[in-house]
């Protein structure tokens, strides 16, 4: 592993100096192709040797930084190397699988060595943290259920125990919960357990061999406890009873994983995997949050632990079959191919499945077409989407079901028209009207409120405040138990700020309790930032001069809105930030994100010296000229 990294550092380093320092020698496409990801088992194009030959290296310069690329024979994307803050060291190295990004190492202190890991495109969401830099993770910024359930299978094949741990909820992440006391004390308690499990099942545990490879998510619709439920501030979002689908090697089984909770981007594990099967701990298939369906608490019996149904079983194998040619198949025809047979198989699996289990397979097949058809990889699968909605519709499926059938519909061939048309303003017309003939047949399910958020920030980004206000309204309306709601009511208030009172409270990075009406007499800028968003630090870069010339009577607050303290305070200090920081857990999905309904970044509210809002979205190009107006410069 470390010398892996030394290899990498020596590399990359020539390589960004190379494209400062013109008559350096270029590194080849052998050396760069020689660089593998820190992580294991990345989908990534590699050539074989005699396709090297044909790859070409490139100098790369924008907005991300500057660095190499690493082109294949046919002009596809293969590898990005890239120094992105301009310190002559390559702090990002990206992976391409079919010219599209599968995974990137981040170094995210800039110190040489990656410390985050990410996958993305078909690879999936995860993005996890390393913080002693020794190539394992340490927690999750970023997991889906589907991918806790593949984590867990995997650290119990291998005898991991930290993988495992690195799933459980952070003592931060619990103490940031906003939820009432009672539920807050079972799931602490049901944590704490689970912690005290897992070295004996990891280490005692029969029933995840050596060679077994995760296969499926097997679990039914997630369950929402509503605040109003537990006396909190924020709903609960959680899968009882998951089960992982795993090959044996000669069949199918079922691996008990237990409870699911969301907290922020990343799923977490609560419950402590096969404690009834290894610890005999009867607690362990019990509920924790709620019921929902094929949650009643019962013991997992010998036959359910032991596989699936012959049918499904052969049906799974095939979907594995074709997954595997997937990732070896190169042509677009090839590949198109294979999705559409993946679909029939995915249909039948539909078919052979117990009804309580339906929803989940199909919602996979649409959402399995949908992605194809994304990544150009399935085309005519658009057709197939149109055809399972229409189906749906027929059959007078749950209306969640329907309604999220035709929202990948409608999102595909508007992605569609995008690529075809010259004329832009007319396709945004006419999807906005699909989007509100959307809400009107479909105005309370799940893809609605993603609905309604698209047409509000679209109304306010063109500054039509009135019908923003409408749709956020409308949300908060529609789906009141629901933390978008929440998110909602506070962006009706940003909208109203201009010429009104506002006051921000909330604890520095130091753990000092910051209260902006503490600077009354000064102009105060309010900016909504974070780490991972690249304008937000482009703001911070123009606003340490306004300051240095203006300290007299200016004064930024900083609302960072990064996940975790450490992350923040890492951010703080790299873009050497003096000014007062105001951070809490939760970051988008946080307090201090939801009190004005900050949906994207980065958002710059200014006040001025009697506490009055001015500006409710300044732009740091405005900044400058506004206070000239308005103060004399010292």
């Amino acid at each position: 592993m470390k010398l892996r990294v030394c290899m990498l550092l020596a590399f990359l380093v020539l390589g960004s100096l190379v494209i400062r320092i013109a008559h350096a020698q270029q590194p080849t496409a052998q050396q760069a192709l020689d660089l593998k990801p820190v992580q294991p088992a990345v989908p990534l194009d590699t050539p074989s040797a005699k396709e090297i030959d044909g790859c070409k290296m490139r100098g790369e310069k924008g907005e991300h930084g500057v660095g190499w690329v690493v082109v294949g024979p046919g002009g596809e994307t293969l590898r990005r190397f890239l120094d992105s803050n301009a310190d002559n060291k390559v702090d990002l190295w990206c992976y391409f699988e079919k010219g599209i990004e599968t995974y990137r190492d981040i170094d995210g202190d800039y110190d040489g060595t990656a410390d985050q890991y990410r996958w993305l495109g078909s690879a999936g969401s995860r993005w996890g943290s390393d913080a002693n830099q020794d190539g394992k993770i340490d927690s999750w910024k970023v997991i889906s259920p589907q991918e806790l359930s593949y984590e867990v299978v995997a650290a119990l094949r291998d005898g991991n125990l930290s993988r495992i741990e690195a799933l459980l909820p952070s003592q931060a992440e619990l103490d940031g919960l906003q939820i009432g006391e009672s539920v807050k004390t079972k799931i602490v308690d049901h944590v704490k357990h689970a912690r005290e499990l897992l070295p004996k099942i990891v280490k005692e545990q029969k029933v995840v061999g050596k060679k077994a490879e995760w296969v499926n998510f097997g679990a039914t619709w997630p369950g929402t406890l509503p605040a109003s439920e537990h006396g909190g501030k924020d709903d609960l979002l959680a899968f009882e009873n998951v089960l992982a689908i795993v090959d044996a090697g000669d069949n199918h089984q079922q691996v008990p994983i237990g409870t699911l909770l969301q907290i922020g981007p990343a799923w977490r594990l609560l419950s402590a995997p096969l404690a009834q099967l290894v610890a005999k701990d009867e607690t362990a298939g019990s509920p924790l949050l709620f019921h929902i369906a094929r949650t009643e608490s019962q013991p997992i019996t010998d036959e359910a632990s032991q596989g699936i149904s012959v049918e499904m079983q052969d049906l799974v194998a095939k979907l594995e079959k074709l997954d595997d040619q997937l990732n070896q198949a190169t042509t677009p025809d090839s590949v198109g191919k294979l999705h559409a047979d993946r679909a029939e198989v995915l249909s039948k699996i539909v078919e052979a499945s117990p009804a309580e289990e339906r929803g989940v397979w199909v919602r996979q097949l649409l959402d399995t077409i949908s992605a194809s058809v994304q990544s150009g990889a399935y085309p005519d699968g658009i057709s197939l989407l149109e055809k399972l909605a229409e189906e749906l519709v027929q059959q007078k499926a749950d209306e969640t079901l329907s309604s999220h059938a035709r929202w990948l519909v409608m999102s595909a061939r508007y992605a569609e028209e995008l690529e075809k048309t010259d004329d832009f303003p007319k396709v945004q017309t006419a999807w906005q009207d699909k989007l509100e003939q959307f809400v009107t047949e479909f105005p309370k399910t799940e893809d609605s409120s993603e609905v309604m958020l698209q047409l509000a920030m679209a109304k306010e980004f063109v500054g039509e405040d009135d019908k923003a206000e409408e749709w956020y309204a409308r949300i908060r309306e529609n789906f009141s138990s629901t933390p978008v709601a929440e998110k909602a009511a506070g962006a009706v208030r940003r909208l109203k700020l201009v010429g009104k009172p506002l006051k921000i409270t909330g604890k520095s990075l130091d753990g000092k309790a910051i209260d902006t009406s503490r600077y009354a007499g000064k102009w105060l800028l309010i900016h909504y930032w974070a780490s991972w968003c690249e304008p937000c630090k482009r703001d911070i870069e123009a606003i340490i001069p306004i300051l240095a010339a203006r300290k007299a009577n200016f004064m930024p607050i900083g609302i960072c809105l990064d996940e975790t303290e450490s992350d923040a305070r890492k951010s703080v200090k790299e873009n050497k930030i003096i000014w007062p920081q105001i951070h809490e857990p939760g970051g988008l999905e946080g307090r201090l994100a939801k009190e004005l309904g900050v949906f994207t970044l980065p958002v710059m509210v200014l006040i001025d010296p009697k506490g009055n809002v001015t500006h409710r979205s300044i732009h740091v190009r405005e900044l400058e000229g506004e206070l000239q107006k308005r103060i004399a410069r010292k």
